[in-house]
């Protein structure tokens, strides 16, 4: 029992039971158990603990990661599969501006929205996910103003679209597997 003539902050603090915590917290001096009775420091521990705001490695991280990933891993293995089909889709954007306009349009818009919802720059996962972002809406502005150039370089690369493919395939697995092995933790504000 704690002595009348202690400090005040040294008191038993009483707080309401939990009734999810079914553990009776026993007094360190001896005594009988009092549900619901804590030692001062677990108190104020109790009262001023921080709450967690969002969860992060943010879980729209990890989603993106699978999304993209996927993305990746199944253009990746279309590639390995029909390379000849890739070098027919750049013949045919050259071909067509109204494809490499609407192609652009569509890049542009998945590449904004990715980059605007999620501008997260705290851990190399999530801004890797955020310079995909970027990069798709770069990539669809140029297709929109510029196509000439992106088309040459992608026919310029075309004898290697196996290897290209296969980095391509790599790379998302690495994505999948990033979003697969991501731990959410607490972020304070």
């Amino acid at each position: 029992m704690i002595s009348p003539g202690r400090h005040e902050a040294e008191r038993a603090v009483q707080v309401r039971p939990d009734p999810q915590n079914l553990i009776r917290l026993i007094p360190a001096e001896g005594g009988k158990a009092r549900a619901g009775t804590i030692g001062p420091k677990a108190a104020f521990l109790r009262k001023h603990r921080r709450r967690p705001a969002i969860a992060t490695a943010f879980p729209i991280t990890v989603y993106l990661g699978y999304a993209i990933g996927a993305y990746m891993v199944a253009a990746g293995l279309g590639g390995l599969a029909t390379p000849r089909r890739w070098m027919g889709m750049i013949d045919s954007l050259s071909d067509s501006p109204g494809l490499a306009y609407i192609t652009g349009i569509v890049t542009f818009t998945i590449g904004v929205t990715i980059a605007l919802l999620h501008d997260l720059w705290f851990d190399a996962f999530s801004v890797f996910i955020t310079l995909i972002g970027w990069a798709a809406a770069i990539e669809g502005l140029i297709l929109i103003s510029f196509p000439g150039p992106l088309l040459a370089l992608a026919r310029y690369f075309m004898p290697w679209v196996r290897l290209f493919a296969l980095l391509s395939v790599v790379a998302g697995a690495v994505l999948i597997f990033c979003a697969y092995t991501a731990e959410t933790y607490p972020v304070y504000i």
